[in-house]
C-alpha cells in the first residue's frame, strides 16, 4: 500500500525542526524526490542567506558514480595499453555518467512540473520571490527564490524586508503540494474502493 500524506508528514515533523519545510518535504517525498538539505534563510543572523532546498533522485547511483570515477582515474593516470583501450574506457565512462544522470534529470523534471502547476494559479508578490529550479552540480537540483543569487547585494534593511515574502513562497508551495497530494491520495483511495 502506498504511503499516505499523513504518515509521511508525521515522520517529517519528527525528523525536521523547521515547520516551513514540512509540507514541501512530505510532498516531494510522495513525488519520489529526496530533499537532502535546506535552509529557510537567515539574513537577520548573517545578512546573506535566503531560503532554498536541494534535492536529488531517490535512485541510488553511487555504484555507477564509483565505476565512472575509477575509469576516469585510470584514463587520467595513463593506465591504458593502447589508444583503442583508452577510447573504450572513455566511451564506457561516458555511458556510466549518462546512466547516472538520468534519474536525477527525471527528478528535476518532476520538481519543475510541480512548480509549473503551482504558478498556474499563484502569483508571487514580486518577481524575485518566485521559486526557480536550478542545477546544483551535475546530479542535483536546487529550488530557491529567483533573486537568491543577488540577495547579498541588498542592504540589511532590504534583505529583512524581502525575506518574509520569500519564505512565504515556500509556505505557499508547500500548501500547494499538500492539496495536490492529498487530493491524489484521496482519489486513489476512492478508485480502489470502487
Amino acid at each position: 500500500m502506498p504511503l499516505s500524506w499523513s504518515t509521511i508528514y508525521q515522520q517529517v515533523k519528527q525528523d525536521i525542526k523547521q515547520p516551513l519545510m514540512w509540507d514541501i518535504i512530505t510532498g516531494l517525498t510522495l513525488a519520489d524526490v529526496y530533499v537532502y538539505d535546506f535552509c529557510i534563510g537567515h539574513p537577520e543572523e548573517n545578512g546573506t542567506s535566503w531560503p532554498w532546498f536541494a534535492f536529488q533522485s531517490n535512485t541510488d547511483t553511487s555504484e555507477l558514480d564509483q565505476k565512472c570515477l575509477e575509469l576516469s582515474d585510470k584514463i587520467e593516470n595513463h593506465e591504458y595499453r593502447h589508444q583503442s583501450e583508452k577510447k573504450k574506457w572513455e566511451a564506457e565512462c561516458d555511458r556510466l555518467y549518462r546512466q547516472a544522470l538520468v534519474p536525477n534529470a527525471l527528478t528535476r523534471h518532476i520538481v519543475v512540473d510541480l512548480l509549473t502547476q503551482f504558478y498556474q494559479h499563484h502569483r508571487p508578490p514580486f518577481y524575485g520571490a518566485q521559486l526557480v529550479c536550478t542545477n546544483y552540480g551535475f546530479a542535483y537540483g536546487q529550488v530557491a527564490n529567483a533573486h537568491a543569487d543577488s540577495f547579498y547585494q541588498f542592504d540589511k534593511k532590504e534583505q529583512l524586508a524581502k525575506i518574509g515574502p520569500c519564505r512565504q513562497e515556500f509556505k505557499y508551495f508547500g500548501e500547494f503540494l499538500r492539496r495536490h497530494f492529498e487530493s491524489t491520495t484521496s482519489s486513489t483511495k476512492s478508485t480502489q474502493l470502487n
